[in-house]
């Protein structure tokens, strides 16, 4: 677990608990977990897979390739 991810949840007004939530579910798929562009970002092989964002309305898990 990141540090740096910690302060981005700590940092969350409106979403902490589900940001909390999607962490432990990322992590459970043993990715690395690190900061990118200012959201916490997982990878596995130095390869982008998905990062979680916060906005006032909502908060996201996105996936890089998704397709693939």
């Amino acid at each position: 677990m990141n540090p740096k991810v910690d302060f981005f949840i700590s940092g969350a007004t409106k979403w902490r608990e589900e940001l909390k939530m999607l962490r432990r579910i990322v992590l459970d798929c043993d990715l690395i977990e690190e900061i990118k562009w200012r959201q916490p970002c997982y990878t596995y092989h130095n390869s982008n897979v998905v990062i979680i964002s916060r906005f006032k309305e909502y908060c996201a898990l996105n996936f890089f390739k998704g397709v693939l």
